[in-house]
């Protein structure tokens, strides 16, 4: 395959300097031809017109090609001393060609007609222009040993690669783009140089037999050197190459690709002044995760190891690493002649983000996430491109410390075979869905089982993209259209027993129904249609057994809209055991977002019933208490009879966060309450007692019941479940936050988070931190969360001087009481430890506002009432002596020291860095901790803790067997 040749810099035949830029003339831009002829307009090789076309279609005459290869050879200044007269008889002194013609034919680039003449103005054939070219590259000798002219010109110029992209036809003139891609391609192919004296006299191939390779390049002029960039400076423009016999830095111009020349062999050609002109690329790189093996390097996705070069160079995230710790989810890969690795750099990814538009530098992803790639380095099979190049469904991986972002390369394609519980089959291979996510048209979200047999029903292909380990753990999207049952025109309640009529002496029957948009529809059908299904239909599912008023049934219609099939549905019921809507299944059975349902909750009437998907039925209720299951030929709940809800007709419920409480003016004493649902904003009108009653300020997540008529708030209560936490890591592709103490939660598609610290601005999942405080809000009854307000942080309270009151802990958190008013604590100190540091003393303290709450962060003493031994302000060490027994595969047992009284010491505590695992002690001070989370070679270390949850100052660490 072709390589790139970059040229960095306007050229001139004679090292002079030209604009910094050559704009494509305009009828070339996006055309196979722009780079060519931008390449050799930047050279003065072959340029356009003077209106600023390059007129590709246009012939071009044997006189002006012979000027191009003329100047191709670095000849213009020869050319231009050799004006004249000319050996052709139609090539006169006065010519504007004389002197290219008079150099090209000295120099064995032409020949004539034959006859004497050289027709300068009739256009070039397509094989007239082929031969030229090979005779500027030195490969007339080779051409005539294989036949000469036409036929060894062309053989030899489709096995040098002249001939790549090139679409010409023998015998017909070539048009100037054709021309232009002819010696474009010649600028990289090395030329034939003549070596050896006397008899021994022959034509290589420059490089080859101990020689140096020649290029057309050099014939302009230029220095250059073949070497690996060693070193690369973006801010300076500069470049170090180094080879074996020297090391040169070089300055580079706008426009060049650092990102993809560092590490690799390149040749440059460079003037007196040391300024890259054009460079090439030598190697060819691989793009792999990697991870150590043994003393070699494994490249995942190829699953193959490579030795590492002597005095090799291995980087992680911009840091020079050994061996060892050379373990990355996506490297640049270069080797050395013996294919082992001489320069590698790879990234850690913080995750990724599947692009819908970019806005500047803010890359978008279908409400689902953001990344500002402002200042970020982005990659694409190699090479560096801007923010605006991405596409949507690129799938970008990146790590904001380094800020670095790269675009997955490794997609397949195909239909779906097999879904499995947690993975599918795609020709003929097994891939896992672990945490990827799905794309079907502007909606992404997390790839599941049913999303996966949707598109599978689909029967149409998919686009798999994978990160850079490849493989059956690799899928990070899965692109395609999914079949989604069209529960509107498919469920029907309905509203009426059938029974039967005549119309203009036909007899019908009637199909009075509910259809899943609320609407009643009443359908006619003929006495055939009914006798047809009776003769079809089972015992129990005649006609006048499936028609049946509160009976849930399916019905087709055809393109007119008329009855095409009517269906009996497999019922369930009545249940009288609530569910709650967001449930994935109920007795067993699969709910889907489909699932319609048909509410009573004390409706006048079968056709006034009001008709929901489970998808939004959380906007209206939050349970189902007693109702019927209709399941559909899969197996799965299409369809439920609500006869009772937990909705109040009258009212919606909300959970949203207020942003602004306005007080009108005059008797009603209403106020305006601004709330945040779901990151939208919505004005609704209360009372000011309503506000006051329930305590109610700015920045309060509440839940309200808001008149579905009136639009007023009826009732608010600020009691939503809620929990704080220090996050200790996010997820954002599964939208997971783990949180200090190890508990998980998960934001809910649409969940949002504010920031406390800057006036509850939204932030996207990765603007959260290790280390942040936050309070999440919940759903009842799940680890969900609708909102996470990150907490003020870097608020400090002023100081003041305080009588400390006394320490304790609930569940497993410090709290202190200050001036009688108690404090969240927010040190590393115990209750034991303040209470012996701090009791009766006046102390000074320091709070920070979290959540709206003061936290304790600092406490000093001001004035000693009831001093302490200075030399022993705080508890003697408090030791459990844990001593193990037996420690080998899951299981560990060990005994407390027998000085320690045993109601001291309730629990164990076992961690090897990743889980936890608690147990209690027995009364004989002996524990037993059995857990498959540990393995043999775990590290594992074992804390005593007391009543309150506070650790002994000793630990025992051990190594399971």
């Amino acid at each position: 395959m072709k390589k790139v040749l970059s040229l960095v810099l306007v050229l001139t035949l004679v090292l002079g300097s030209f604009g910094l830029t050559f704009a494509a003339p305009s009828d070339v831009v996006g055309t196979e031809y722009e780079e060519a002829v931008t390449r050799l307009g930047q050279l003065k090789v072959l340029e356009g017109y003077p209106d600023g076309t390059f007129k590709p279609e246009n012939t071009i005459t044997r006189a002006e090609f012979a000027a191009v290869v003329v100047r191709a050879r670095g000849l213009e200044s020869a050319a231009k001393a050799s004006v004249g007269g000319t050996t052709f008889t139609d090539v006169p002194a006065g010519n504007w060609a004389a002197g290219y013609v008079n150099i090209a034919s000295k120099s064995g680039l032409v020949n004539g007609m034959g006859d004497g003449s050289f027709a300068p103005n009739s256009p070039v054939t397509y094989e007239q222009a082929v031969t030229m070219v090979m005779r500027a590259l030195g490969y007339e000798q080779a051409a005539q040993e294989r036949g000469g002219y036409p036929y060894g010109y062309l053989i030899m110029a489709s096995e040098t690669g002249l001939l790549d992209s090139v679409k010409g036809v023998q015998g017909a003139p070539a048009p100037r783009g054709l021309v232009a891609q002819l010696v474009d391609n010649a600028l990289e192919i090395p030329k034939m140089i003549q070596v050896g004296y006397g008899t021994q006299t022959k034509w290589v191939v420059s490089g080859t037999e101990d020689t140096k390779e020649q290029y057309l390049l050099d014939d302009l002029g230029f220095d250059n050197i073949d070497g690996r960039v060693v070193k690369v400076d973006a801010s300076r423009k500069k470049i170090t190459v180094k080879n074996d016999d020297v090391t040169k830095t070089l300055e580079v111009k706008e426009g060049f690709d650092f990102e993809e020349a560092e590490g690799l062999r390149i040749k440059a050609w460079y003037t007196s002044k040391n300024e890259v002109e054009l460079s090439k690329i030598l190697d060819t790189p691989k793009f792999d995760a990697v991870k150590p093996a043994d003393k070699k390097v494994k490249l995942v996705g190829e699953n193959k190891n490579y030795s590492l070069a002597k005095n090799a160079t291995l980087i992680v995230d911009n840091d020079e690493v050994e061996q060892k710790d050379f373990k990355a989810d996506y490297a640049k890969v270069a080797f050395d002649k013996d294919g082992d690795i001489v320069w590698a750099k790879g990234y850690t990814f913080d995750g990724n983000i599947v692009v819908e538009k970019v806005d500047k530098y803010v890359v978008e992803s279908f409400g689902y996430d953001e990344l500002d790639l402002e200042d970020f380095t982005i990659v694409k099979d190699g090479k560096t491109i801007t923010v605006d190049d991405l596409e949507k469904a690129d799938v970008v991986f990146y790590n904001e410390d380094e800020g670095f972002a790269v675009v997955a390369n490794i997609v397949k394609e195909g239909e779906i075979e097999r879904v499995y519980t947690d993975s599918f089959k795609l020709d003929g291979k097994v891939y896992n869905i672990g945490e990827a996510k799905y794309l079907d048209g502007s909606k992404l979200g997390n790839l599941t089982y049913d999303i996966l047999t949707q598109m599978k029903d689909n029967e149409d292909e998919v686009t798999v993209y994978f990160d850079f380990a490849g493989g059956a753990n690799g899928v990070v999207l899965v692109a395609g259209a999914r079949k989604v049952e069209e529960t509107s025109s498919s469920y029907f309640l309905v509203t009426k027993t059938t029974e039967d009529f005549t119309k203009r002496n036909s007899t019908y029957w009637t199909l009075d129904v509910l259809n899943s948009e609320g609407k009643t529809v009443a359908y006619d059908v003929t006495d055939k249609f009914v006798t047809d299904f009776n003769k079809e239909a089972k015992s129990g599912e005649k006609w006048a057994d499936v028609v049946v008023a509160g009976d849930i049934i399916e019905i087709e219609l055809d393109k007119d809209g008329d009855v095409d099939s009517v269906s009996k549905l497999e019922k369930l019921g009545r249940y009288t055991d609530k569910f709650k809507v967001t449930a994935d299944y109920v007795k067993g059975w699969k709910l889907q977002p489909s699932t319609v349902v048909f509410r009573n909750d004390n409706a006048s009437s079968l056709a006034k019933h009001s008709v929901i998907t489970l998808e939004k039925a959380e906007e209206k209720f939050s349970n189902i208490l007693k109702y019927d299951l209709y399941i559909g030929s899969k197996g799965r709940v299409v369809a439920i009879y609500a006869d009772e809800t937990d909705a109040k007709s009258d009212t919606t419920e909300y959970v949203g966060l207020v942003t602004s409480i306005k007080n009108l003016t005059g008797s009603s004493k209403k106020a305006d309450v601004t709330i945040y649902i779901k990151g939208e904003k919505h004005v609704y009108t209360t009372t000011q007692k309503l506000i006051e009653d329930n305590d109610v300020e700015k920045y309060d997540i509440v839940k309200v019941a808001v008149g579905n008529k009136t639009k007023e708030i009826e009732k608010i209560d600020n009691k939503v479940t809620k929990v704080s936490a220090t996050v200790e890591k996010v997820d954002i592709g599964a939208r997971a936050i783990t949180a200090k103490d190890k508990a998980e939660y998960v934001l809910r598609d649409g969940g949002v988070i504010y920031d406390a610290g800057d006036d509850y601005s939204k932030l996207n999942l990765r603007d959260l931190k290790k280390g942040d405080k936050i309070t999440l809000y919940f759903q009842e009854g799940t680890k969900h969360a609708n909102y996470v307000v990150k907490d003020e942080s870097g608020k400090v309270n002023p100081e003041k001087e305080s009588n400390f009151g006394g320490a304790y802990t609930v569940k497993g958190q410090v709290w202190v009481t200050i001036d009688g008013k108690d404090y969240l604590y927010g040190g590393d100190e115990t209750a034991t430890q303040l209470n012996n540091l701090y009791t009766d003393k006046v102390v000074k303290v320091t709070t920070k506002t979290v959540d709206g709450y003061e936290v304790v962060t600092k406490i000093e003493i001001v004035k000693d009432e009831d001093p302490k031994d200075p030399e022993d302000p705080k508890d003697p060490e408090k030791k459990a002596g844990i001593e193990v027994s037996f420690s080998e595969y899951v299981l560990i047992q060990g005994v407390i020291d027998g000085k320690v009284d045993n109601a001291d010491v309730k629990t164990i505590s076992a961690t090897n860095g990743t889980d936890t695992v608690t147990v209690s002690v027995n009364a004989d001070k002996t524990f037993r901790i059995q857990s498959t989370k540990f393995r043999s070679g775990d590290k594992v270390t074992l804390t005593a803790l007391d009543a309150e949850g506070n650790a002994f100052d000793d630990t025992k660490e051990v190594t399971i067997k």
